[in-house]
């Protein structure tokens, strides 16, 4: 999995465009993000300082005057966008004023550089992405309506001068006395937590994190909480005495809080974080969540002062996953119809189940076609790269659901062929990891297997035979036999009872077997 980091990089002569939203630390999941939050009781974010003020109007009964927030202070985006509202308008109706359309321009090019401004209805996009020209409405009595949109501190910026957003307009023709707003963005903590990846973890063995904290905020915290928690059941964290321990989902979570004040630029070193694998560990993670403790005044205790922030690192374990396929034999007469069940399974020791961890490639043998595959398969490139035939395909790909990858678990796919011709060739069956979520296959060899073809005489009505030579059983199927590298099943005409039987064997043997045989017809 992907953890969430909530540092965003920025770039010089970054410019600012309107946008319909923005949430930092999009991606996490709900076991790490969610419950830390409720554990720490996350305050809501800081209300913005803000200041509504009125033009002075130039003296005339007439005068036509912009109305808008004065200043803002924007609260710094440590963990996610808090947006803060600007509103603009022309005042209430007065003796002497026009009638018509009232517009205004919002030119945002000179805060761009540090703000982030969302649009809202009643405003359009001028001619560059930094103005916008709103309609004011005219809907109650007095004419008091506004225009609202908001802002937000651009990522990792503190303090600063203060920039303005400036507005001129007309209403009903008449030009209006122009306006500003003053925007800059306030200070505050912004506690992380890294730690570097531990190097040659084994399974079933342990390791530690040195877990290190650093203020990169312009204020300083008087303490913090630092929540460490994992992301998968395969690794386990060590208790420490001095935090508090519990479990999410099944997956281990401390909590420990440290009174050491942590200045602005200053990096604090924790005790590290002890951590176990298990025998199927492999490519696992560990989150960090800082939350930052300030004391609101002299002899008032330390308060959260935003959101935890969350980094990770990864935990990489120097195992494998040895995946294997098991074939068919198909024996019959041309014309026949013969159905061949292959099997697949990952025989450890390690798991790739924190997403589509295997799939399969079927390839067609010569001189048949494939007239029922299953559902989940789709044709894929041929051999040589080219385009599939879409009548008929000679290869197909069959992705295998979200935690394939558990060690032991076989995995059927059930293909119907038609031996078209005598002159036949041996297809294939193969086993794939997914390249992003695996770890090394230690024995590549038995990751294909052949679907052999033997035409007999006679007519496609006589009886189809079948041969199984290896099915996944005790001993002999690939979750169970590491020397066996492919097998063969049964013809069609009759049902693969011994396939089946087998097949059930080894599930007894393994705990447990998931297999999906949904089939479609394509003639």
């Amino acid at each position: 999995m992907s953890l969430p980091m909530a540092s965003v990089n920025r770039t010089g002569g970054r410019t600012t465009r309107w946008k319909s939203g923005r949430r930092r630390g999009a991606g996490l999941p709900a076991a790490a993000l969610a419950v830390p939050l409720l554990l720490l009781g996350a305050p809501a974010a800081p209300a913005a300082a803000t200041e509504t003020v009125t033009a002075p109007a130039a003296a005339g009964a007439g005068t036509v005057a912009i109305e808008a927030t004065d200043a803002v202070t924007l609260p710094p985006m440590v963990t996610h966008s808090a947006r803060t509202a600007i509103t603009i308008g022309f005042g209430k109706d007065r003796p002497g004023h026009p009638t018509g359309p009232r517009t205004i321009t919002v030119d945002t090019s000179g805060a761009a550089a540090v703000v982030d401004f969302f649009q809202f209805p009643d405003c359009e996009r001028g001619a560059t992405e930094d103005i916008h020209v709103c309609t004011v409405p005219h809907k109650k009595a007095d004419g008091s309506d506004t225009v609202t949109f908001t802002a937000s501190a651009a990522p990792d910026l503190q303090g600063g001068a203060a920039r303005l957003i400036t507005y001129t307009g007309s209403w009903g023709g008449v030009p209006a006395t122009p306006a500003s707003t003053r925007v800059r963005v306030g200070t505050s903590t912004d506690l992380r937590a890294a730690a570097p990846r531990p190097v040659g973890v084994k399974p079933g063995s342990g390791g530690s994190l040195a877990v290190a904290v650093t203020d990169k905020g312009l204020v300083g915290a008087d303490a913090f909480l630092l929540t460490v928690q994992v992301t998968s059941a395969r690794l386990s964290l060590v208790k420490d005495p001095a935090c508090t321990y519990d479990t999410q989902y099944g997956r281990d979570r401390l909590t420990c809080r440290y009174d050491v004040p942590v200045a602005p630029g200053q990096t604090v070193a924790v005790r590290p974080v002890r951590f176990t694998t298990r025998a199927d560990s492999f490519n696992e993670e560990v989150a960090f969540g800082v939350t930052a403790l300030v004391s609101p005044g002299p002899g008032e205790p330390p308060a959260a002062d935003h959101d935890p922030y969350w980094t990770g690192t990864k935990v990489r374990v120097v195992t494998g996953a040895d995946f294997r396929a098991t074939g068919a034999r198909l024996t019959g007469p041309v014309g026949a119809k013969l159905t061949a069940r292959f099997s697949f399974v990952n025989a450890g020791p390690a798991a790739t189940d924190d997403g589509p961890g295997m799939y399969a490639v079927v390839t067609v043998p010569k001189g048949t076609e494939a007239v029922d595959v299953p559902r989940v398969c789709d044709p894929t490139l041929d051999d040589d790269g080219s385009q599939p035939d879409p009548e008929h395909p000679g290869r197909y790909q069959c992705p295998f659901l979200n935690g394939s990858g558990a060690p032991g678990i076989v995995h059927t796919l059930d293909f119907t062929f038609r031996i078209v011709t005598a002159d036949v060739a041996p297809g294939s069956v193969t086993v794939r990891e997914n390249s992003h979520a695996h770890p090394t296959d230690p024995d590549l060899s038995n990751n294909t297997a052949p679907i052999a073809v033997t035409v007999t005489s006679g007519s496609s009505s006589s009886p189809s035979s079948s041969s199984p030579a290896s099915s996944p059983g005790p001993g002999s199927g690939p979750a169970a036999d590491p020397g066996s590298s492919a097998g063969e099943l049964a013809a069609s005409g009759a049902p693969p009872v011994a396939l089946i039987a087998a097949a059930a064997v080894a599930a007894l043997a393994l705990g447990g077997a998931v297999a999906y045989t949904s089939v479609r017809r394509r003639r």
